[in-house]
């Protein structure tokens, strides 16, 4: 299972988030998405690679979005996934392990239309081969 599989399952069988957005985790965001919803953003990768061993070192954003009044159910959204996903042991099939998944940052914003508000989860996962 692959890194992103194992994040996007991880958050969906998290009772805070079903309470919060519930089934709404999206690796691509359907066009007409209601919010609030949880979205993957960009990922960074770096191989880490010497004799016989290649493991990476992934940067990666998790996204949440409201359109409720205020900052609190973004924030709310956020809190959640940094519990869900910090330092949990995801599965990630065969061929990889995770060394480690931990939260970095957390920004709040407020988006152009003045409506939407944006949590951006900021995470730094490590795996490297099972075998």
């Amino acid at each position: 299972m692959l890194l992103q599989r194992a994040i996007v399952d991880r958050l969906k069988s998290s009772p805070a988030i079903v309470e919060l957005v519930g089934d709404r985790v999206f690796d691509d965001v359907p066009p007409a998405a209601l919010k609030p919803y949880i979205s993957l953003g960009p990922r960074r990768v770096l191989v880490e690679a010497a004799a016989e061993y290649e493991g990476s070192d992934s940067r990666l954003q998790i996204d949440g979005w409201s359109e409720a009044v205020g900052m609190v159910e973004a924030q709310k959204i956020g809190c959640a996934v940094r519990d869900a996903l910090h330092n949990a042991p995801l599965d990630l099939g065969d061929g990889q392990r995770l060394i480690s998944i931990d939260f970095q940052r957390a920004n709040y914003l407020r988006t152009q239309d003045g409506q939407t508000k944006h949590a951006v989860l900021l995470f730094r996962a490590r795996t490297e081969p099972s075998n």
